[in-house]
């Protein structure tokens, strides 16, 4: 686990400057307690969580993609604004031979309450990576331009 100086600090949840955003990635559940799950965000190692444990992911604001693995893998699209802070909870489940889980967005109140639970894992932060574009459907369209019909020759008998 992470010094006890670092998780006091992380469960202040002050806010992040405005080119940044805080991602909270928490498990506080027993279930699968000592089952290991690994997560990435945006292709990039980010920690490893067992029961009862957080993780605090400094980003960019914009699009991103976070990836757990355990018997199955749950990706969770998520978007964060400049300023902003996301809470993630894994939620697992027993599986056929392994854990399973799940990655939800939670509102803040539930977020806070549940990061309060755990203890920050000691995993250095990624570098800040750009975020993602967009995915297609949020992206502007841009409209196409009005069709012109040819002249059609209609023959004559």
């Amino acid at each position: 686990m992470a010094p006890t100086q670092l998780d006091r600090a992380a469960k202040t949840f002050r806010p992040p400057p405005a080119d940044r955003a805080h991602v909270y990635i928490y498990r506080n559940e027993s279930i699968g307690f000592a089952v290991s799950m690994d997560l990435r965000l945006d292709g990039v190692p980010v920690g490893t969580t067992v029961g009862r444990t957080f993780t605090l992911v400094p980003v960019r604001p914009g699009h991103h993609l976070l990836v757990s693995e355990a018997e199955n893998t749950s990706k969770l699209p998520i978007y964060v604004g400049g300023g902003e802070k996301l809470f993630v909870w894994q939620e697992v489940k027993m599986g056929i031979l392994y854990a399973r889980n799940k990655l939800q967005v939670v509102s803040p109140a539930v977020g806070r309450a549940g990061v309060s639970e755990c203890e920050l894992i000691a995993y250095p932060p990624p570098p800040l990576s750009p975020p993602l574009p967009p995915p297609p459907a949020a992206r502007p369209q841009t409209p196409a331009p009005p069709s012109v019909a040819a002249p059609v020759e209609v023959p004559t008998s």
